[in-house]
C-alpha cells in the first residue's frame, strides 16, 4: 500500500514517451553535435539571468523617500513584469494551433498587464503605505487578473469555437496554478527569517512539503499535456524550489541547514534512479537489456511488436501507447516514414477526438486501443491511403456530429513502404482479422508492457535529468550575479546584502560554489549511470527538451528569475512574519 502510494506520488511515474517524441529523440541524438548539446546546456539560463542584471543596472533612491522619489522603481517593476506576461502568453501559445496568438498580440499582453499591474502597485501605495508589506505575495493575484483580462480581450474574436476554448482553458489553468506558487514560497521565506539555526534546519522540513504538493498540484491541472508536464513541472517547481533553496541558504544561521539541504537531495536522486532500473530490469525488458547499447535503436522494434499486437489488453488510456506528441516534433524522413504508417493502422478508436479537426484528432488522442495488427505483404497504393484517411476522417466526423461509432468496416491490409531500419506494419479493423493472424496472447501482452515500460522509462529519466541540471545550473549562476550584484548600488537596498562584505561575502560565495559544484556533480553522475543504462549520452536528451521546446522554457525562466531574485528587494515590501501584521 505505501509503495503503491509513493509510485502515485511521482511525477516521474505518470507518463511517458509517445512514439513520435521517441523518434524525435533518436533523430536529434543522431544529427546532433556533442558541441552543439554542450552549447545548449550550458546557454539555456543565460538570458533570463542577464536580463535581471540589466534590471538591477537600474539606480533606485531609499524607499524613506516616499512612493514619487522612487519613479525608477515602478520603471524597473515594469521592466520586470512585461516579459512575465509575455512569457505567460508564449506559453499558451505554444499549446495551441497556430494563428490564434499572433506575435503582436503577445506584446500587447504583455504592455497591457505590466501597465495594470503598475498602476495597481502604485495605486496600493498611494493609498496605503510604501513599500507595500509582503508587495509580491499580494500582488500576484492583480497579476494573474490582469493576465487572464488582457488575453481574454486579445484573443476574443478567436475563440468562439468551442474547441478552441477547451484548448486554451486549461493552459490558463495552469498558469494560475504557477501563480498559487509564486504566493506560496515568500510567506515560507517570511517565516525562515524569525527562526533560530535549529528551527530553520527543522523548519527546512517544509521545503519540499511545499515542492510536493504543488508538483501534485500543477501535475493535476496539466495532465492534457502528457509527456510535456515534465518539463513544465521542472521549469516551474523545481526552479522556484532551487532559487529559493539557495536564497534561504545564504541567510542561513547554521551550517546544518545547509547539510540538510544536501542530504535531502541526494535522498530524491536515489530513488529516482532505483525506479528507473527497475522499469527496465522488471519482467518483459530482456530484449532492452541485451541490446541496452543501442536503447534508441532498439525500441522502435519493442514498439513495433506492440502494435503487431492483435488487440491491446487494457483499454485504459493511462496505460495506453500514443503515437502522436500532444504538439508536432521534427522527424527526419525514416520517423515519418515510421510515424505515416502507424497512423494509417489507426482505424478504430473508442475514445472521442478533444480537438477540432480530423488531422489534430490523431494527434491528441491515437494511442490505438482494440486494434488487430497482423502482417501482410500486400502492396498499398494513393487510393488506398485516401481510402484510409477518409473513413478515419469520417469516423473523427461522426464523433464531433455526436454518434457514436463502435468500429468501421474492415479495410483491406495496408502496407506502407518505409527505411530499412523501420519494419512494416498493418492494420484492418476488429471485425476483419482472422483467427489464423491472432498471435500468442502470452507474447503480445510482453511486448505491449515492453513497450510500455521503456517509454515510461524514458520519460522518467528526461524527468531526472532536468530535474539535475536545474539543480546544477541554478546556484552557480546565481552565485555570479550575488557576485556582480554586490558590486552595484543596488546592493544597499537588499537585506541579506547589507551584511555581505569582507570574509562574509566570500565565505558565503565559497558556500553556494560548494553546493552548485555538488549538484554539478551529481548531474554528471546520473549522466554517466544512465549513460550506462540506456546506451547514449542523457544530455543529449537534455539538449533535446530544451532546445524543442525553446519557447516555452525560457518563457519559464525568466517568470521565475525575475519574480524570485528580486523578491527581498525592500522596495517590495519586507518579507517577514511581523511586519505584516504591524502595518
Amino acid at each position: 500500500m505505501a509503495q503503491n502510494c509513493w509510485q502515485q506520488l511521482q511525477i516521474g511515474h505518470r507518463q511517458r514517451y509517445s512514439v513520435e517524441r521517441m523518434l524525435a529523440l533518436r533523430d536529434y541524438c543522431e544529427n546532433t553535435s556533442l558541441l552543439r548539446v554542450l552549447f545548449v546546456c550550458l546557454a539555456t539560463p543565460l538570458p533570463a539571468f542577464a536580463a535581471v542584471v540589466l534590471i538591477e543596472c537600474i539606480p533606485l533612491t531609499s524607499p524613506a523617500e516616499g512612493w514619487r522619489a522612487n519613479y525608477a522603481f515602478w520603471i524597473r517593476l515594469f521592466l520586470s513584469s512585461f516579459p512575465m506576461a509575455v512569457g505567460g502568453a508564449l506559453q499558451v501559445k505554444q499549446v495551441i494551433p497556430p494563428g490564434i496568438i499572433s506575435y503582436k498580440a503577445t506584446v500587447a499582453i504583455g504592455i497591457a498587464t505590466a501597465t495594470g499591474y503598475v498602476s495597481c502597485a502604485l495605486a496600493l501605495a498611494v493609498l496605503w503605505t510604501f513599500p507595500v508589506p509582503f508587495g509580491y505575495a499580494l500582488m500576484v493575484g492583480p497579476f494573474v487578473t490582469f493576465f487572464m483580462a488582457s488575453f481574454c480581450v486579445a484573443v476574443r474574436r478567436k475563440v468562439c469555437s468551442k474547441d478552441v476554448r477547451h484548448q486554451i482553458t486549461p493552459q490558463l489553468s495552469v498558469l494560475a496554478a504557477q501563480g498559487v506558487l509564486a504566493g506560496c514560497y515568500p510567506a515560507f521565506y517570511a517565516v525562515f527569517r524569525q527562526l533560530t539555526g535549529l528551527q530553520q534546519t527543522a523548519f527546512v522540513l517544509v521545503l519540499p512539503m511545499i515542492k510536493l504538493l504543488s508538483k501534485q498540484y500543477i501535475a493535476k491541472v496539466c495532465s492534457h499535456l502528457h509527456e510535456y508536464i515534465g518539463p513544465t513541472i521542472i521549469f516551474s517547481v523545481d526552479v522556484c524550489n532551487v532559487l529559493y533553496s539557495v536564497i534561504c541558504m545564504q541567510t542561513a544561521v547554521s551550517s546544518l541547514t545547509t547539510i540538510f539541504m544536501f542530504t535531502s537531495d541526494a535522498f530524491h536522486i536515489v530513488l529516482a534512479l532505483r525506479a528507473i532500473y527497475f522499469q527496465i530490469n522488471s519482467g518483459g525488458g530482456s530484449s532492452i537489456r541485451a541490446r541496452r547499447m543501442n536503447f534508441l535503436q532498439t525500441l522502435p522494434v519493442i514498439v513495433r511488436k506492440a502494435f503487431q499486437s492483435v488487440e491491446v489488453l487494457d483499454d485504459d488510456p493511462s496505460k495506453s501507447i500514443r503515437i502522436w506528441a500532444p504538439f508536432s516534433l521534427p522527424l527526419g524522413a525514416d520517423s515519418n516514414q515510421l510515424m505515416t504508417e502507424l497512423s494509417f493502422a489507426t482505424v478504430v478508436m473508442i475514445a472521442p477526438p478533444t480537438v477540432a479537426s480530423p488531422a489534430s484528432s490523431m494527434r491528441r488522442g491515437s494511442s490505438l486501443p482494440n486494434i488487430r495488427y497482423p502482417t501482410s505483404d500486400s502492396a498499398v497504393d494513393s487510393d488506398q491511403k485516401q481510402k484510409v484517411d477518409a473513413e478515419v476522417r469520417l469516423h473523427h466526423t461522426m464523433f464531433q456530429n455526436g454518434l457514436k461509432v463502435k468500429s468501421l468496416p474492415a479495410l483491406r491490409p495496408v502496407k506502407v513502404r518505409i527505411a530499412s531500419r523501420s519494419l512494416s506494419v498493418t492494420a484492418i479493423s476488429t471485425k476483419g482479422v482472422t483467427p489464423s493472424l491472432i498471435l500468442n496472447p502470452l507474447r503480445i501482452k510482453t511486448a505491449v508492457e515492453e513497450a510500455r515500460d521503456a517509454l515510461q522509462a524514458l520519460f522518467h529519466a528526461e524527468y531526472v535529468i532536468m530535474a539535475e541540471y536545474v539543480e546544477g545550473a541554478l546556484p552557480m549562476l546565481y552565485t555570479v550575479y550575488l557576485a556582480v550584484l554586490c558590486h552595484l548600488p543596488m546592493a544597499a537596498y537588499y537585506p541579506h546584502m547589507r551584511s555581505l562584505v569582507g570574509d562574509k561575502l566570500y565565505s558565503t560565495l565559497g558556500n553556494l560554489v560548494l553546493y552548485g559544484l555538488v549538484e554539478v556533480a551529481s548531474l554528471v553522475g546520473v549522466s554517466l549511470l544512465l549513460k550506462r543504462k540506456f546506451g547514449f549520452s542523457p544530455l543529449y536528451q537534455l539538449a533535446f527538451v530544451l532546445e524543442t521546446q525553446a519557447r516555452a522554457l525560457q518563457s519559464q525562466l525568466f517568470i521565475w528569475v525575475l519574480c524570485i531574485v528580486q523578491l527581498t528587494l525592500v522596495h517590495n515590501g519586507e518579507c517577514k512574519a511581523r511586519t505584516f501584521w504591524m502595518e
